[in-house]
């Protein structure tokens, strides 16, 4: 009997172990990879004549909200904004202040409903009503781009202002819709009222929707928009320089150099001693006339206070301190004279530029006899030549070929107006094979003979080279460093020299720029053609 029981037993447990090796065991079913499905809307979504004071969206699962200032977008903007809840399977909104009348709202929720286990958004879902009795249809559409270099600007604001608003109000107050760029840079605003506005680009970084001049690129669209039927805009963002003209900073070097740098460019400029005055003055301006450097006379031992003053009267009144040497080693080197040189460290000379030396106070006398170019432990002829009228600046030039260079510039060959001289000082440069660089020669014809910059840079937006001109143009970018580049030409409306970012306030737009169509490669010993026409 026993082994009978014993034999069914063992019959049993073989059975057992049989049947669970062929035995699927459940795994949970697949991963849920679908967004929320909206099952009911109260009141229904595009409602008319609108009086509800909470909206209740409710959907087939647990949702969760993500990113609520930055995803949602109600326009117009509410002020204050309503209230945004999750309640199981339903987000409500409730209304913290009254609407206004006859107006169509949209609710753009962007990526910030999902579901609670997976995490899976609903991508741009939009609840729009109208508290009046027709909604509004029109759309404006368009892309917002960087003034400098084109590129489309992702996660900006357009901003739709009535066009009445006055320039000062701009990127200050609500506008009446906005929208923010998807990552190509384009932008939709849905329901807009017919009617007359303009279009405002806002790279809002800490998503205020409020601009911060100093730190934000803002644009307006070129044109107002005259709202009958749906549009398409362009806004061309930059930074802009400040409104008003404040000092950015000061610095003091001994014996009596002092230095001052303005938050914009200066056109009258003026200042006044309230501590001593010195017996002479020698202003110094810079080519883009935001420094100033006052050189006085005699030698200024204490602190100096000055008054500023430009068009619209004073700017500020600035102590000057300078820091006092600690050791004899410092105190010994304020009392002889230095200079500041390109290129630094023997680097390589970059082509169109000279070899020069930027001195700390203009000089009284330099001695050319002094001077000694030494190319490959020879000596060859070289010659000097002051770039500015207060002598602070000196280019060198040479017949320049392969290999290195040294610029021997020996103590005493320089005396300030201060009567300080030189130590010894070398400036060494190196001169590349031709053969390791390329070039591009172009023929640009543009549209109009404006005057114009005509820029080369690299992949990094650095300026490169750089050639004024206007109407047709013939020449080559010669010994370029081989690499990937662009062209680019700017409309220099102002003949100043360089891009600037304009004034929206002033109604001052960006100026033009335009790229040639294609990036240029640069290889070693190679040229490479351009025809450009605009």
């Amino acid at each position: 009997m026993k082994q009978i029981i014993a034999a069914t037993l063992f019959l049993a447990v073989i059975l057992m172990v049989h049947g669970c090796a062929n035995r699927v065991i459940p795994t949970g079913g697949e991963k849920d990879i679908l967004p929320p499905v909206l099952l009911n809307a109260t009141p229904g979504n595009y409602q008319a004549n609108f009086t509800a004071t909470k909206i209740v969206l409710t959907f087939d699962e647990y949702v969760q909200l993500k990113d609520v200032q930055k995803q949602v977008m109600i326009s117009p903007p509410m002020s204050p904004p309503p209230q945004i809840e999750i309640r199981k399977k339903s987000i409500v909104v409730t209304f913290r202040d009254s609407l206004k009348s006859n107006t169509t709202y949209t609710m753009n929720f962007g990526n910030a409903i999902a579901d609670f286990t997976e995490a899976n958004s609903l991508t741009g879902f939009e609840y729009v009503f109208t508290t009046g009795s027709i909604l509004d249809s029109l759309i404006i559409a368009g892309v917002m781009k960087d003034a400098r270099t084109l590129k489309t600007m992702k996660a900006a604001l357009a901003l739709l202002y009535d066009s009445e608003v006055p320039d000062s109000a701009i990127g200050i107050t609500p506008p009446l819709y906005y929208a923010r760029t998807n990552d190509d840079g384009t932008f939709k605003i849905h329901n807009v009222k017919e009617g007359a506005y303009r279009l405002v680009g806002l790279d809002d970084k800490n998503g205020n929707f409020t601009a911060e001049f100093a730190d934000e690129s803002i644009g307006v669209g070129t044109d107002i928009i005259l709202l009958r039927d749906s549009a398409f805009m362009i806004a061309y963002l930059s930074m802009q320089i400040p409104s008003k003209q404040s000092i950015k900073n000061t610095f003091r070097e001994v014996p009596g150099k002092l230095t001052t740098g303005f938050a914009r460019p200066y056109g009258e400029i003026s200042w006044k001693f309230l501590s001593t005055q010195p017996e002479k003055v020698i202003p110094q301006y810079n080519s883009n006339r935001d420094t100033v450097i006052l050189y006085c006379f005699p030698e200024a031992s204490d602190s100096v206070e000055l008054v500023w003053y430009n068009e619209q009267g004073v700017i500020d009144t600035i102590m000057y301190r300078g820091e006092k040497p600690k050791t004899q080693a410092k105190i010994a080197a304020t009392k002889k004279l230095s200079g500041t040189v390109y290129p630094q460290n023997g680097a390589m000379l970059t082509p169109e530029t000279l070899p020069s030396i930027q001195w700390a106070a203009p000089l009284k006398s330099f001695d050319l006899t002094m001077l000694k170019l030494v190319h490959d432990s020879a000596e060859v002829p070289v010659h000097s030549e002051f770039v500015d009228s207060l002598q602070t600046k000196i280019n060198f030039s040479a017949q320049w070929l392969e290999g290195k260079y040294e610029i021997l510039l020996p103590a005493g060959i320089a005396e300030d107006l201060y009567g300080r001289t030189n130590d010894t000082i070398i400036i060494t440069l190196t001169i590349p094979n031709e053969r390791a660089s390329g070039s591009i020669a172009y023929v640009f014809l543009p549209s109009t003979g404006a005057e114009m910059l005509l820029q080369l840079v690299n992949d990094k937006d650095e300026l490169i080279r750089q050639r004024k001109i206007s109407g047709k143009q013939k020449g080559s970018f010669e010994q370029v460093d081989p690499g990937q580049y662009y062209l680019r030409a700017v409309y220099d409306s102002n003949s100043n020299g360089r891009w600037d970012a304009g004034e929206i306030r002033k109604r001052i737009p960006p100026e033009k720029m335009i790229y040639y169509r294609d990036p240029v490669t640069v290889r070693a010993n190679w040229e490479v053609e351009v025809d450009w026409t605009e």
